[in-house]
């Protein structure tokens, strides 16, 4: 029988979680903490270990969601910073793309080429001049991208399947 056990204590407002290619790295942010963790993965365990800090966003910018594209570089929307950024396996920014708004909440590659980010965004918070100056936040954008991304994979421990099956 599976067991649930917690690997992370002490979060507020968790965030970015995705995995590398090869899933032996586990990307994790507690938004406020202004910074992205990476963690080894073992699957067949399913534990963390080696804890280290990925990057560090600039201050009053939040990683929000995250994703992996065919290359294994991690894209990171960030809240509070108007652009979503793409970095290497080593914490390296390769890219960043600004985006009209200044609250992006998640990014994910798709489209029947797989070439196609999608960003959303919030109002949340927001001051009727904030509003005024970028309309268009809470919108999804869609941007044509040179890199291709990934089917992501679903986990699914036995015991929720065996679960699912008895109702």
């Amino acid at each position: 029988e599976q067991q649930v056990s917690q690997q992370l204590t002490g979060l507020t407002i968790s965030n970015s979680l995705c995995w590398n290619l090869n899933s032996s790295k586990l990307y994790h942010a507690d938004s406020p903490s202004q910074h992205i963790n990476v963690y080894d993965f073992n699957a067949q365990t399913c534990t963390l270990s080696n804890g280290q800090v990925f990057i560090r966003t600039r201050p009053g910018t939040d990683p929000d969601g995250s994703c992996i594209d065919s290359e294994d570089f991690l894209w990171n929307a960030q809240w509070g910073g108007s652009c979503v950024v793409r970095y290497s396996p080593d914490g390296v920014i390769d890219a960043v793309l600004k985006t009209p708004v200044s609250q992006p909440t998640c990014v994910a590659i798709g489209g029947e080429d797989m070439n196609l980010i999608f960003v959303t965004s919030a109002r949340i918070g927001l001051t009727e001049a904030a509003l005024a100056a970028q309309p268009r936040a809470g919108n999804l954008f869609i941007y044509r991208a040179d890199v291709k991304g990934v089917c992501e994979n679903w986990y699914k421990p036995s015991f929720a399947i065996a679960k699912i099956h008895s109702l």
